[in-house]
């Protein structure tokens, strides 16, 4: 091909291929040509360990997600505002919908993509016997989104629904969605403790369209869709994201990276000194200096209460840093 400069080799679904790594890792140890290596794959875990593997110290892992808001209004070629947001919680970041006109277009290519992902990442990969409650239980994960709960409390949600479930069996399924990128998990996080706590978690969908066109159809409101949204921002962002547990309250978010803490709330709207009240004081109770800040679709900031700022969520999720 005669290529002058430096060769870039983009490898995309390389899992596919057996014994791709050792390719890989022969082409990074040629310190003699100026190679630039892409390996893309859609399955978290089996890159990341076999990549630890193989190619321990050469490698930087990106997780690449759906597009985030600010990327959304970008392509939509809209403005970063209120009405941009509730259009991006309906619509959702999957790139393809961009192309697609339509509720059912879009449904359908959402319910493909789902299906794809489970057969191809998680069924044949794991060997899944039970794709039925494979598929409840995303779809409950789906519902779910933002609430606490444990495996125990899944377990006894789908055996009441007449699905036969076992604690190690959602547990073991759990995971794998995880691992197919389908959702996240949030594990709590002691703040005066700092260290992680076993039990009840909230999982998050990894894009809105999941949510939107995947769920039974029943929308308790907007308050749980921002939860989402707002914890794939900071994800994007490079932060460890958890739920903040103290000795009387539950803090939506904390949010780590290197030395940097905030601590976030989200909510609907602040619309009565009661809504205001509590959503301030699970913030107020933490005794550091790190920020603290309530994010909501209020139309106007609301300034700072006891060092603790109220901002419009898409003001946030609009910034990049």
């Amino acid at each position: 091909m005669k290529i002058k400069g430096k060769v870039y080799l983009v490898l995309d679904e390389i899992q596919e291929i057996e014994g791709w790594e050792r390719t890989v890792n022969a082409y990074a140890q040629d310190r003699g040509a100026e190679y630039e290596i892409v390996v893309t794959g859609s399955n978290s875990t089996m890159l990341s360990s076999e990549l630890g593997t193989h190619l321990s110290g050469r490698y930087v892992a990106l997780e690449v997600l759906p597009f985030s808001f600010a990327e959304f209004v970008v392509a939509h070629g809209m403005k970063p505002d209120k009405a941009a947001l509730l259009e991006y919680l309906q619509t959702g970041g999957l790139p393809e919908l961009t192309n697609l006109a339509g509720e059912e277009p879009r449904r359908h290519y959402v319910m493909a993509l789902r299906d794809s992902i489970l057969l191809n990442d998680v069924v044949r990969r794991h060997g899944i016997k039970d794709v039925a409650l494979l598929e409840a239980l995303f779809r409950f994960l789906c519902d779910s989104v933002g609430n606490l709960f444990s495996v125990n409390k899944v377990v006894k949600f789908m055996r009441s629904h007449g699905v036969r479930a076992n604690h190690e069996t959602v547990s073991n399924y759990a995971s794998h969605l995880c691992e197919s990128l389908l959702v996240h998990a949030c594990d709590r996080h002691d703040i005066r403790g700092k260290q992680i706590l076993a039990g009840n978690r909230k999982y998050f969908a990894n894009d809105p369209a999941f949510r939107r066109y995947l769920s039974s159809g029943f929308d308790p409101g907007l308050a749980r869709q921002l939860e989402n949204v707002v914890y794939l921002h900071f994800r994007r962002q490079g932060f460890q994201v958890y739920v903040g547990a103290g000795r009387d309250s539950e803090v939506d978010f904390v949010v780590e990276r290197g030395d940097e803490r905030a601590y976030y709330q989200v909510c609907y709207l602040l619309g009565n000194e009661s809504t205001i009240d509590r959503e301030y004081r699970a913030l107020e109770r933490i005794r550091d200096n790190h920020p603290k800040a309530v994010l909501s679709l209020d139309d106007a900031s609301f300034g700072t209460r006891n060092g603790i700022r109220h901002v419009p969520v898409w003001e946030v999720l609009a910034s990049e840093g």
